[in-house]
């Protein structure tokens, strides 16, 4: 993700008169109770609809191709669920007392569901809404869960607002929060379905209820008075949150809490000055970063040879600029350009996608730049700087993560890792979600790769605290070994990738009629073959441009490798951030990565697993959880009901990495919020550990120093068999 942020498409929510999410992995459940946590730390527990009150019986259920037996009493009351194999979703529904459920003052709506089948299955919330006389206007959530597991689905509900309809949020991947078709205060049925492989599914609904709005409020005013939506700060006008800002002294009053927060939380105490285990085995110090395998797990080491898992932050920086061309009307304030204020404008010329493709350059304005610096005063990019490095290790963290400013590496108090990113002609026949893949067969792919290196070799090269490089960042690697083939052979004629195919081709086969025999195909001669606008199909033609694709791969790692090792020989090599890739692409990483890196955007790595063969450390480049209750619109590529639960599913998350034995290492996306109006490409996610006014999420805090402070022990805990 990052700054050329994530391959993975846009996995959030999509409001209309309909919500999906899509398949999702799994996380760690509150059993048997489910709570909400405020930032004052009191638990309110899950608002029940089922189990719920005596009058609740299975009279209010239904089943919908599916048998229902209801079990336990009380709290423990649960409904099995024995599907019909000729249904298509089939399921149980829980049809309300009344006439419908009221759950407008609710922030979701959460059904706790386990998979008692003997093979994967996906399991469906949906509510609906009758109010309009349609039955269509649902909202809808799916998880896909692993036998025996359990997971939590839930919906968001958000403000009805069918005026919404007449508003426009250009340059966002969401506008505000409402719904303009779902109605929460009259939901007439809520239904839990399956569906999967299996012909008869077999699924457990153990809790049925609603979640509270944490003390978020609405105020909707009518179209006409709805811009502008973002004050002074940034921030949203329309909604009040725990934590919000009003006002500059209020900034400064946190800041002098957070000091006093950070000194009663000191470091881990089992670290060395570069985070590594003190108390830990010795491996004997080289002055570089290194990796071991150590009892069946690898492992980094650090410059002192301290067993070391890295555990990061990303996109470090002292600036979060959002477009404000054609959408000036958004703002509230937008100061002379002359004032203080004014040197927060900017101009930019990055666009690869979203609203701002093709309209570059835009103006821009930091509204995290002004707050910080008006929280700081004078010097406020050192005054940040040192207190971003306080927090790193009083939260327990011990990495300066990717897309990281390089005032923040050059405090050299927390080692970090560099992005390395250069321009290269591409293949033209790709297709990617950042861009085309690079001609690793044109000359400049070595030569503009070398120019960019050869900058690290007086700085971070010779740098202790400098952990390694990523260079590039989710690539398209495509399905099959052979999709790249197929995009340089669909090339234009002049493009390196494609003459190097055929020049492939022409040495496996010699003669023309050699290839004819393997393709049974009837070409004349070379040329022919050339001539061909995309290759035929078949498997021996499917084997040889998997074959080809194979050697682009190698080529690729082969030449990354070879310049890394020529600009710093004493730095680890971390692969280039696979957000997908196929196995024979990861394959060719493993020969020449020192470390794998993945963007896992998921609920859970614990169980992940490299393809067949393959035994190498993985760092895990990038993963966040995002919600809806502190005023963003989006909560990015794996939701959360609100922040307690974010909190826990990051907790979770990265003490199921600290159990996986390939992985060494989590870095969280990102340090600030995403700008509520939107990044560069529209991206507006609520994935911080600071807001747009420099205010920590206490409950990620919380998680972080809660896993910190054991980082090393549960790493180090009982080992898995090599």
């Amino acid at each position: 993700m990052g700054r050329a942020a994530p391959a993975v498409t846009d996995m959030g929510m999509t409001i209309s008169t309909r919500l999906i999410f899509p398949r999702t992995g799994e996380w760690l459940l509150l059993l048997p109770v489910l709570f909400v946590f405020h930032p004052a730390g009191q638990a309110q527990s899950l608002r029940p609809l089922y189990p719920g009150p005596r009058g609740f019986e299975a009279r209010f259920l239904e089943g919908a191709g599916a048998t229902f037996f209801l079990r336990g009493k009380g709290e423990k009351r649960r409904v099995l669920v024995r599907t019909d194999p000729k249904e298509r979703w089939p399921g149980v529904r829980f049809h309300p007392p009344g006439r419908a459920w009221d759950l407008s003052d609710q922030l979701a709506l959460a059904a706790e569901v386990r998979n008692d089948g003997k093979v994967p299955a996906h399991i469906s919330l949906r509510a609906d809404c009758g109010k309009l006389g349609r039955k269509d206007v649902f909202i809808q959530t799916t998880r896909t869960l692993d036998p025996g597991r359990k997971a939590l689905l839930f919906l968001p509900l958000l403000p009805y607002y069918p005026q919404g309809k007449k508003l426009s949020f250009p340059g966002m991947r969401k506008g505000p929060p409402f719904s303009t078709s779902f109605d929460p205060s009259w939901i007439t049925r809520i239904l839990v379905f399956a569906t999967g492989r299996e012909k008869r599914r077999r699924f457990s609904v153990l809790s049925l209820g609603t979640a509270g709005k944490g003390g978020t409020v609405d105020r909707l005013p009518p179209p006409w008075k709805f811009f502008p939506l973002i004050d002074r700060f940034g921030q949203y006008t329309h909604r009040s949150w725990p934590g919000k800002t009003y006002s500059v002294e209020e900034m400064r009053g946190r800041l002098r809490e957070e000091e006093k927060d950070l000194a009663a939380h000191p470091p881990p105490r089992d670290r060395d000055r570069f985070g590594g285990w003190s108390k830990g085995p010795a491996f004997g110090a080289t002055g570089s970063f290194r990796v071991t395998k150590y009892r069946g797990k690898w492992w980094l080491l650090d410059p002192e040879g301290r067993l070391f898992w890295s555990f990061g932050l990303n996109c470090l920086g002292l600036r979060l600029p959002t477009p404000i061309s054609r959408r000036k009307n958004l703002f509230s304030f937008l100061p002379g350009r002359k004032s203080p204020a004014g040197a927060f404008y900017g101009k930019s010329f990055l666009a690869p996608l979203g609203f701002y493709a093709g309209k570059t350059p835009y103006e821009t304005y930091d509204y995290f730049g002004l707050n910080l610096s008006r929280k700081y005063g004078a010097s406020w990019q050192g005054k940040f700087v040192a207190l971003t490095m306080r927090r790193l290790k009083s939260w327990g963290f011990n990495t300066t993560g990717n897309w990281s400013d390089r005032v923040m590496l050059e405090a050299k108090r927390v080692p970090y890792v560099v992005p390395i990113h250069y321009p290269c002609p591409p293949i033209q026949g790709s297709k990617g979600y950042w861009g085309k893949f690079p001609d690793v067969f044109h000359p400049r792919f070595r030569a503009n790769l070398r120019s960019r290196l050869s900058l690290e070799k007086t700085r971070s090269a010779r740098d202790l605290w400098c952990l390694g490089y990523f260079v590039d960042n989710e690539l398209s690697w495509g399905k099959r070994a052979s999709d790249l083939a197929r995009a340089s052979w669909q090339s234009p004629a002049s493009q390196p990738a494609r003459k190097a195919l055929f020049q492939f081709l022409e040495r496996r086969y010699k003669r023309v009629q050699a290839l004819n025999e393997a393709w049974g195909a009837g070409f004349k001669s070379w040329k022919e073959v050339r001539n061909l606008k995309a290759p035929p199909g078949g498997g021996k033609a499917e084997a040889d441009l998997a074959a080809f694709g194979r050697l682009l791969f190698e080529t690729y790692f082969r030449t990354v490798r070879g310049e890394v090792r020529r600009a710093a020989p004493k730095k680890l090599y971390l692969g280039c951030r696979f957000s997908t890739a196929n196995a024979e692409a990861v394959r060719a990483a493993a020969r020449f990565c020192d470390v794998l890196s993945f963007n896992w955007y998921a609920y859970s790595v614990a169980d992940k697993k490299l393809p067949q063969g393959v035994d190498k450390p993985v760092l895990v480049g990038e993963f966040h959880f995002g919600a809806l209750d502190r005023g963003l619109f989006h909560p990015g590529l794996r939701p959360a009901a609100n922040q307690a639960h974010r909190a826990k599913l990051f907790l979770s998350y990265v003490e199921g990495a600290l159990r996986n034995p390939f992985i060494v290492g989590a870095h969280w996306f990102k340090y600030q919020d995403e700008p509520t109006t939107g990044r560069f490409d529209g991206e507006n996610f609520q994935i911080g550990f600071i807001d747009t006014c420099d205010t920590p999420y206490p409950e990620m805090v919380q998680a972080a120093r809660a896993v910190g402070q054991k980082l090393y022990p549960l790493r180090a805990g009982p080992a898995k068999s090599p």
